[in-house]
């Protein structure tokens, strides 16, 4: 009987168990790395909205004002906070008369069309020029942007429930950026 050239059958079957094992690495490592890589889009974002922030402040010598609903245009008024009179303008007023950046960026982790998230498609932002108290902190800050970070549900805790890398990429917070002054740990 002549010898025929293949492979025998526990030899496939190595092979299969060895390709099985290396898929069960890396699939959970490729959904993580997604999961980092859209985080770090949120940091690089509300870092942009705060250097078009920064810039608006030197050029008005004041930031933007939302009406407490962090609507990114809500209607404009007049509003008296912490004592002092603010025209409400929001972060709209970031893209037109003067451009300090193109559009302003959705939140990747808000889905197109949730009915429960509505209007905020974009961060959230609160901004006065009459600092305000922020959660936890001592301190006092300007402005706040909020992404709903990776657990997709926007908490309104202004800094009670924020997210942090060190508790799991899916921990649950909002991605909380408040300024100047006060940073979001994980972003400096």
């Amino acid at each position: 009987m002549k010898a025929g050239r293949g492979f025998t059958l526990i030899e496939l079957l190595i092979v299969v168990a060895i390709i099985g094992i290396l898929a069960a690495i890396a699939v959970p490592n490729f959904l993580n790395a997604r999961l980092r890589a859209t985080i770090s889009r949120v940091y690089s974002e509300q870092r942009s909205i705060e250097d078009s922030l920064t810039a608006y402040k030197i050029d008005h010598n004041a930031y933007p004002v939302d009406n407490g609903t962090g609507l990114i245009a809500p209607p404009r008024n007049t509003i008296n906070l912490n004592g002092v009179e603010q025209t409400v303008t929001g972060i709209v007023v970031l893209t037109t008369p003067v451009a300090y950046m193109t559009s302003i960026p959705k939140d990747p982790f808000v889905p197109p069309n949730d009915e429960k998230i509505g209007w905020y498609q974009c961060y959230v932002y609160y901004g006065s020029n009459a600092p305000f108290n922020y959660g936890e902190f001592n301190e006092r800050a300007h402005y706040i942007l909020y992404s709903v970070g990776p657990d997709k549900q926007l908490q309104w805790g202004f800094g009670d429930n924020r997210y942090d890398v060190s508790n799991g990429l899916v921990s649950s917070g909002d991605i909380i950026r408040v300024g100047p002054g006060l940073r979001n740990s994980a972003a400096g």
